[in-house]
């Protein structure tokens, strides 16, 4: 019965372990993605420096990270519920197996002699099969709470990056248009002594 058990977390926890594979996957899609956007803007930057002004855009990033999330809330979810529904139906085809064995138990011994054996044999199985299911869920309920902050760490550190990025090309931008406004004013001084 052990062993059985012991197959039955081993299956919940390998479904677990295969959600988390997938999470990290698609978090680090995601920072791929983040790192050749902030490249491809540092190339941008350096055309805008020498040939004119444009508007940098970050949407590819945000939209990656957006649907990243989405994916990895929907798996964190479809993985609890497929946890929870598989322990339930096999706690309680468990259950339903010890309440025959229980009976058949009863059926094969004097009612009056052992009924309060039977009765707390009874309770304690259906105490046990609870609690381990209770157990169980709120592991996997605590396994995703961590699993969705990481999550949230990383996707907050991608936009933290992307702001910084942001910050330093329009800092550049706002420098070289200064000194284009310099140049412009000293360009002026001295066509107009001409």
């Amino acid at each position: 019965m052990a062993a059985k058990k012991s197959a039955k977390k081993s299956t919940n926890v390998q479904k677990i372990v295969n959600t988390a594979k997938t999470v990290n996957s698609k978090v680090q899609e995601t920072a791929e993605v983040i790192v050749k956007d902030v490249t491809n803007n540092a190339k941008e930057l350096q055309h805008v420096a020498t040939s004119g002004f444009e508007k940098i855009q970050m949407k590819k990033s945000v939209s990656k990270i957006k649907a990243t999330t989405k994916v990895v809330n929907e798996q964190i979810t479809d993985t609890a519920k497929e946890v929870y529904t598989d322990i339930v139906n096999k706690g309680k085809a468990w259950s339903d197996a010890r309440v025959e064995a229980v009976r058949k138990r009863i059926d094969a011994i004097d009612v009056n002699v052992n009924l309060d054996t039977i009765k707390s044999t009874a309770k304690d199985i259906n105490s046990f099969t609870l609690e381990t299911a209770d157990e169980f869920v709120e592991g996997v309920m605590n396994n995703g709470e961590k699993i969705q902050t990481i999550t949230a760490k990383t996707i907050e550190g991608g936009l933290k990056l992307a702001e910084r990025q942001q910050e330093i090309v329009f800092g550049t931008l706002e420098t070289v248009k200064a000194q284009l406004m310099d140049s412009r004013d000293r360009i002026k001084a001295i066509f107009s002594k001409n």
